[in-house]
């Protein structure tokens, strides 16, 4: 089925929207604009505030520092070592 561009400009579809959603309702199928996804954690403010915090943290403080192969050695038996990328080594 093809629909004109002015008809999926009226529900609510610009342009340069490549896929729309059929919705199953009592009164039959429509077509409507995906939903808004949800943000992503990068684009949350409060997570750049976190990273400058672990960033000087780290900085300030390498002494608390530790290689993380060391603390997921403990568990192993969860997560099989082919799953983690040792850096560095």
């Amino acid at each position: 089925m093809t629909l004109p561009k002015t008809w999926l400009r009226r529900i609510g579809l610009d342009d340069d929207t490549d896929q729309a959603e059929l919705v199953l309702s009592e009164q039959g199928i429509t077509l409507e604009p995906i939903a808004a996804m949800e943000s992503v954690i990068e684009q949350d403010v409060a997570f750049a505030s976190f990273l400058a915090f672990l960033t000087h943290a780290a900085v300030h403080h390498p002494e608390h520092l530790s290689n993380a192969a060391d603390i997921l050695a403990d568990d192993q038996d969860l997560v099989p070592m082919s799953e983690i990328t040792q850096r560095g080594a």
